[in-house]
């Protein structure tokens, strides 16, 4: 139970059954309806148990969107318990991690929106959704800045490991061109580029929220890998 790993794989079974459970209530009439079209009479417990769980909604939404939340930091707290590796033992990195899980949460949602479901780029839930997306990109800038002064300003071993990632070599070609261009600058730009009709095209959102989960998928990488050159 002092396991940060442990607690992590503990704290996603309890936000799976939660989740479980709270699609269960938000789609019971479709549940429902399907169990009497296969004719499975066994399972009519199902309807009085998210019958009882439908009593409780008001709880679960708070309850998962808390889960959530940790769950989207939990990384973070995991790798800044390595306390060898100055760059990764940073506490900036739970919040960085939930802001760039947010980030990617907002892009797939978008990109399924406009690719699978076949949404139009005006529609309310996408323009909802998109929203969010560059208020959590200056978070995400904010707190890298914050997060590599906190560095710089350590000194010794910490200094070291932040010119070792960003100051060049492979991983500073990561990050610069990586996170910052491909990741996070072209995407933002081609939000701008044009009129607001054509930078909410199908087309366009699809390929700026697919550069924003290379972006992301990059930033972790650069964290995980440039964060174990330098050790205490």
């Amino acid at each position: 139970f002092d396991s940060v790993m442990s607690m992590g794989v503990m704290l996603f079974q309890v936000y799976m059954a939660v989740l479980f459970a709270w699609l269960a209530v938000v789609f019971r009439a479709e549940i429902e309806a399907l169990r009497r079209r296969l004719l499975v009479d066994r399972f009519a417990f199902v309807d009085g148990v998210i019958g009882w769980l439908a009593r409780l909604e008001r709880l679960l939404a708070p309850l998962l969107l808390l889960l959530a939340v940790l769950l989207g930091a939990y990384t973070g707290f995991l790798l800044s318990a390595l306390k060898t590796y100055p760059m990764l033992n940073n506490p900036i990195l739970p919040a960085l991690f939930l802001a760039s899980g947010i980030s990617s949460g907002v892009a797939s949602t978008i990109l399924l929106a406009v690719t699978l479901f076949r949404e139009d780029g005006h529609s309310r839930g996408v323009s909802f959704v998109h929203s969010f997306e560059r208020p959590i990109v200056a978070i995400e800038l904010f707190l890298l800045l914050c997060f590599f002064t906190g560095l710089y300003f350590g000194g010794g071993q910490r200094e070291a490991a932040m010119w070792a990632a960003i100051g060049g070599g492979f991983w500073s070609q990561v990050f610069w061109f990586g996170v910052i261009g491909l990741g996070i600058l072209l995407p933002q730009l081609l939000g701008l580029v044009g009129s607001p009709a054509k930078a909410h095209q199908p087309a366009r959102l699809a390929l700026i929220c697919s550069l924003s989960l290379v972006g992301i998928l990059l930033l972790r990488y650069f964290i995980l890998y440039a964060g174990q050159m330098t050790v205490m």
